[in-house]
């Protein structure tokens, strides 16, 4: 499984399919499942990248929504994303905006 040491933290990530990157960041309660349809279907047009925000499902540390834009830009350095489309639901719209 592939997990990315972020922060003091372990991320756990997925990326389906090729192209540029459309990155989907999860609500409070979620985890990278929530992403499934979303992911299955663009990843015939895009590299999507579905992870699990700190503390929540298998990644480790706290829970703090104030900084998860850290642990995702730290993300997007580990695999070398310059740029992506970000799509973010709840607690996952304070990471993206």
């Amino acid at each position: 499984m592939p997990f990315a040491d972020i922060n003091d933290a372990s991320i756990y990530y997925e990326t389906h399919g090729e192209g540029e990157c459309l990155l989907f960041a999860h609500g409070g309660d979620g985890t990278h499942l929530g992403w499934w349809r979303q992911a299955y279907f663009f990843r015939n047009y895009y590299k999507c990248l579905i992870y699990d925000m700190r503390g929540l499902g298998q990644s480790t540390g706290a829970v703090n929504y104030e900084e998860g834009w850290r642990d995702l830009l730290g993300l997007m350095d580990h695999l070398e994303i310059e740029n992506a489309h970000i799509n973010g639901w709840s607690a996952g719209e304070w990471t993206v905006s």
